[in-house]
């Protein structure tokens, strides 16, 4: 192994966990040999300055850091890569400072000439529509041979970066999203603080899918495919809080998280540090939060079963019932997303038995409320992150559940119900609790292979789940 110096601005990618060198290194050799391909290449007439070498090497080990945790979800997840001159000039808060635009194309269009990255879908920008879509690229079989020879998952070995910006402002323009530049205010200021508090909690933890090798392969296909979705990234192991609408007192939730992605019969097998989980949810928060903004009492009855008396439209219930919140118009037409089929009913009977069921609430809906809402249950979940990570027990959102350590279930209950009461001041029926069975290792007899051996190797089929297991406890203690 070389003795490879990473470059001042490359330290950057690596700064949380000094104590994981020799990982780094790997990584390190590899993007030293990568790096000097690349300069090799550009066959230039005068060398770069210090600080613009500086920032080209970034930028090769920013591409090639974002190429090998792509590579481990799979071959074909790609990456992201802005071409724009804009992006780098524009909404400094959420992009990295030490990238620029020229070093990054340098890099970009070096590494695809010699061959470490291939181009999947090449960018583009319509000024007429002022729209367009950045470059999509996966690692080439070159620089995926190279990456393969470092055995330790990069999730583990590459800590999320927490400087990068978590409180994000959206808006909608024209249809598309953007991101919208903001001033520092002592709540938004506040709000930085709480969840840098929560993410420096979880990269001290590690949760993982407990399934095996084997559905993990044929889950990340069928993410890849799907329209709403993306693969499992175990790098995601950090919050954002995003607000919408151009407003600090709409949306606010957390996203990002790798744990949210995932199918909900999957939940089961999500592991804190090896240990099992327990999630427990509100079932009908914004009911709840609804009723309590009028200061009239939900009841004990569900919200959702009380409009028809029959647990089988639940669902579809629930689904009409928020739609008729978020909306601002009427509804007179059923939401597109709605699929009446096999229920029996129209829409016109569904939008008419909730407002029967809910006239204590009736002005509220088709008030457009649905995004403040979700302000208030950001705000629940923050608090109870917030009680968690003080003494260092990662609790993971899903917007309105959370998952916890097995042991902390009580706990979990108890801050939920107190958040929504400091909250709004009035009580709250208990959380739903779902406890989660997993199912037997080993099917090889009632027992299984109890060997000394066999326990430390995991279950059959698991190799890659036990081996990150492994890792991670070596490198969070070495």
């Amino acid at each position: 192994m070389t003795n490879y110096q990473i470059p001042s601005l490359t330290r950057c990618l690596y700064q949380e966990f000094s104590h994981s060198l020799a990982i780094v290194t790997e990584f390190g050799d590899i993007t030293n040999v990568v790096t000097r391909a690349v300069t090799a290449s550009e066959k230039r007439q005068r060398a770069r300055s210090g600080t613009a070498q500086e920032s080209f090497e970034y930028a090769i080990a920013h591409i090639l850091k974002e190429l090998w945790k792509a590579s481990a979800i799979g071959p074909t997840h790609e990456v992201t890569i802005q071409r724009g001159r804009d992006w780098y000039s524009k909404n400094s808060r959420y992009r990295d400072p030490h990238l620029t635009y020229r070093t990054t194309i340098d890099a970009f269009n070096g590494l695809r000439f010699c061959n470490y990255l291939d181009v999947v879908k090449e960018g583009y920008y319509d000024r007429k529509l002022n729209s367009g879509k950045a470059t999509k690229v996966v690692a080439s079989p070159k620089l995926r041979q190279l990456l393969n020879n470092i055995k330790i998952h990069p999730a583990i070995a590459m800590p999320p970066d927490l400087d990068r910006e978590c409180i994000i402002l959206r808006n909608r323009v024209g249809g598309r999203r953007i991101f919208e530049a903001y001033t520092d205010t002592p709540q938004t200021i506040n709000w930085r603080e709480n969840l840098k508090t929560i993410n420096k909690c979880l990269i001290r933890h590690w949760p993982d899918l407990e399934i095996p090798d084997q559905k993990v392969k044929s889950l990340q296909e069928r993410l890849e495919l799907a329209s709403d979705k993306e693969p499992v990234n175990l790098s995601n192991r950090t919050l954002v809080r995003i607000f919408t609408n151009n407003s600090w007192e709409q949306g606010g939730r957390f996203y990002r998280a790798w744990w949210q992605n995932i199918p909900k019969e999957l939940r089961p097998y999500i592991t804190i540090d090896g240990k099992r989980t327990i999630e427990y949810d509100y079932s009908q928060i914004h009911p709840h939060i609804v009723y309590a903004r009028v200061g009239a009492e939900l009841g004990a009855e569900d919200a959702y079963n009380r409009v028809f008396g029959d647990p089988s439209l639940r669902g579809v219930i629930k689904q009409a019932f928020n739609a008729m919140l978020q909306s601002s118009t009427p509804l007179i037409n059923k939401p597109r997303k709605l699929n009446l089929k096999k229920t029996g009913l129209s829409w016109e009977q569904i939008r008419s038995g909730i407002i029967d069921a809910h006239r204590p609430i009736e002005k509220i809906f088709f008030s457009g409320i649905g995004n403040s809402l979700q302000f208030e249950d950001s705000c629940i979940a923050e608090a109870i992150m917030l009680h968690f990570s003080r003494f260092d027990a990662p609790a993971l959102p899903i917007h309105d559940s959370f998952i916890v350590h097995h042991g902390y279930g009580a706990e979990l209950e108890e801050q939920m119900r107190k958040a929504f009461s400091h909250r709004f001041g009035v009580s709250i029926a208990d959380p739903d609790m779902i406890i989660r069975e997993m199912e037997p290792a080993s099917n090889s007899d009632e027992f299984g292979d109890i060997s000394i051996d066999s326990i430390l190797a995991g279950p059959d089929g698991y190799e890659k789940y036990t081996q990150r297991e492994r890792d991670w406890f070596s490198f969070k203690y070495n």
